[in-house]
């Protein structure tokens, strides 16, 4: 998937306030990812940003224990098919592992199984035949005795899941086996530093060839601050996340995912200058989860070696927002006491009103009593409006999912702001 370079600006202001993303006009890795949703809730996917602790995972329970033939089917869309480095897809690892599926460099699949400790690799002799960013369903089987006196491992892509295409030969080896039955969590998109970059939708292991389904992980959740959900096979997957940078992201509208050095710009444009008559509302709609960056911008349109300007921030490295306005000769700034849950998708932002001469944060519908910003004069400069990050003096860059970013030339009142709150509340939970 290309993602798109230029933002469409919705507001008033039409395409003279088209958004960029990250540092130039063509892909680079200062990049938002824009992560599509087909629609409905058939259309919901988990996505794996590709990072170390970004996974789906669920306990070890005999039923997994597999130690004979042995079936392993996924439907997912890999950012790259032919991935910088190997990655797991899934995996019965750990300290006393099982049995594993990989995709390599080269764009093969392996499959790793451990036999009384010890680790024996076989992989495809043909790359997957996927297009990046294309969802394709991929298969591995191991015969543990094929009749002939050895075993046999088999590799398969399908579209639809129901038909499938052998990938390559038959990896036939000699000698019949079996898988140890191993303790180890069975992982879905990393193991230690190997994770891929992809779209989740399904996960299955079958004990047996076309045999009895003992895991079903189906990943068409309802809900993106899940923490975790139910197997269609009964068991708890757990959803990890990383601390920092580019996180999981259960997938139930569009978002833009920002994390590490993400960010957009829009260029700077009289529209986006206030003189000390215009009143002003900033707000986010985002998803944060952990820890955020201390004083991470959300948005912000700051001259910070002035300073002047205005810019929407973290309180320090609370889930809150804090708002700063400056003139170049006075600053007035004002946070909230009022937090969000970490995964909550939440309204967030400020108003700055000339005709009570304050400046008041919000989180959702509530709204704090605010500062005095009756010196502040005029918030006008020529510094670029940035989302995920501040100027080039302040770099803070934040993490979170992304729905939307507006700016209005006034005050919104408490019953706007509640609106809004309600309804992205509803639309994005």
């Amino acid at each position: 998937m290309t993602t798109p370079q230029v933002i469409l600006n919705l507001g008033t202001g039409g395409s003279d306030l088209n958004g960029q993303n990250g540092s130039t006009s063509s892909a680079d890795s200062n990049d938002a990812l824009l992560l599509e949703w087909p629609g409905n809730n058939a259309g919901n996917y988990v996505y794996l940003p590709g990072a170390a602790n970004n996974l789906m995972y669920v306990g070890d329970e005999a039923a997994l224990d597999i130690t004979g033939d042995i079936d392993i089917r996924l439907h997912l869309a890999m950012d790259d098919w032919t991935p910088a480095a190997a990655g797991y897809i899934l995996s019965k690892v750990g300290a006393s592992p099982s049995y594993a599926l990989l995709i390599l460099p080269t764009g093969f699949l392996r499959f790793d199984f451990w036999s009384s400790g010890v680790n024996k690799q076989r992989a495809s002799t043909a790359a997957v035949p996927g297009t990046d960013g294309a969802d394709l369903w991929i298969r591995v089987t191991l015969d543990v005795d094929n009749g002939a006196g050895g075993h046999d491992v088999k590799f398969y892509t399908s579209t639809d899941g129901k038909t499938w295409s052998q990938l390559g030969a038959t990896v036939t080896t000699a000698g019949t086996t079996s898988i140890d039955a191993g303790t180890a969590t069975l992982n879905v998109g990393a193991e230690g530093a190997f994770p891929i970059a992809a779209k989740v939708y399904r996960g299955q292991v079958l004990d047996g060839i076309d045999g009895t389904t003992v895991l079903d992980i189906d990943t068409s959740l309802t809900a993106g601050s899940a923490t975790s959900f139910t197997a269609t096979t009964g068991q708890t997957v757990t959803i990890g996340r990383a601390t920092s940078g580019r996180k999981t992201v259960n997938v139930v509208t569009p978002c833009w995912l920002f994390g590490t050095d993400d960010y957009m710009e829009v260029a700077d444009n009289a529209l986006l200058d206030f003189t000390p008559a215009d009143s002003i509302t900033v707000l986010a709609v985002i998803r944060e989860w952990a820890t955020p960056t201390s004083g991470g911008r959300l948005v912000a349109k700051m001259d910070e070696a002035a300073p002047s300007g205005w810019r929407l921030q973290n309180n320090s490295t609370n889930l809150a927002p804090i708002a700063v306005v400056a003139d170049g000769l006075d600053s007035a700034n004002s946070g909230t006491s009022a937090t969000f849950p970490a995964g909550a998708a939440t309204v967030v932002g400020f108003a700055l009103d000339r005709s009570t001469a304050t400046v008041k944060p919000f989180v959702g519908s509530t709204i704090n009593s605010g500062s005095s910003a009756s010196a502040i004069g005029t918030l006008a400069n020529s510094a670029t409006l940035r989302i995920g990050r501040g100027s080039l003096t302040s770099i803070a860059y934040q993490n979170f999912e992304l729905l939307a970013v507006a700016v209005f030339r006034r005050a919104l009142s408490a019953e706007e702001i509640a609106s809004l709150a309600t309804y992205y509340a509803s639309r994005w939970s």
